[in-house]
């Protein structure tokens, strides 16, 4: 596997400070950020927060202050990032503001340093 490194502070919950991301993910987010630049924002939003297993659990009143948008924004950038396949796994509140737990598609991106194939 071909990785990308990029130091993340939002993964420190779990101990780590380094994200893992297939070269993969950034021309899907470059794509992303042609056709829907506010769901590409959140996209970034989410991988500063991924724990190692490819899960992200903030609220989407985080997400919507961190990327100065409102609720109703971050929402339709959540569907968006899940109908392209970058999220799946989303469980969002019905209240606004309240939970979301997501998983980046698998193999994206991780905390954990991936096996590296000889």
């Amino acid at each position: 596997m071909i990785e990308q490194q990029a130091s993340s502070n939002g993964a420190t919950d779990n101990g780590q400070a380094t994200l893992y991301m297939k070269r993969a993910l950034f021309g899907d987010v470059a794509d992303v950020i042609r056709t829907n630049p506010k769901a590409a924002t959140v996209m970034l939003n989410l991988l500063a927060k991924v724990y190692s297993d490819g899960h992200v659990e903030t609220t989407l009143a985080v997400v919507a202050d961190q990327c100065d948008m409102t609720l109703k924004d971050v929402g339709m950038a959540i569907a968006h990032l899940s109908n392209v396949g970058l999220i799946c796994s989303v469980e969002a509140s019905l209240e606004p503001g309240g939970p979301l737990i997501c998983v980046v598609s698998p193999g994206l991106a991780t905390a954990d340093k991936p096996e590296v194939c000889v």
